[in-house]
């Protein structure tokens, strides 16, 4: 990536970290960790890593506390939930995770 794409990146990650954090304010947002059930061992699973990015990228992208929490299982491969916080929250997490 040239110096131009790296800056344009980045401001497109600062607008969207400026986003979240208005959209977020001080509640946490609940969403599933995974787009579905734990893929069984060995077996091919395409779509899947695309689809989990989609998800998942909300933190890393957002500079968002996150905590994953286990949830049911489906077809007996487990779920889990996925919680996140608002910048500069991280310890009220734990507490909203344990109430799962």
């Amino acid at each position: 990536m040239d110096p131009a794409g790296e800056a344009a990146a980045r401001s497109r990650v600062g607008a969207l970290r400026r986003w979240l954090d208005r959209r977020l304010g001080g509640v946490v947002l609940a969403l599933p960790a995974t787009p579905g059930p734990a893929p069984a061992y060995g077996v091919p699973a395409p779509g899947v890593r695309a689809a989990l990015l989609g998800l998942t990228c909300l933190a890393g992208l957002g500079g968002l506390p996150a905590v994953t929490v286990p949830g049911a299982r489906v077809a007996g491969l487990p779920v889990g939930l996925c919680l996140l916080g608002a910048a500069g929250r991280d310890e009220g997490l734990p507490a909203a995770g344990a109430l799962t």
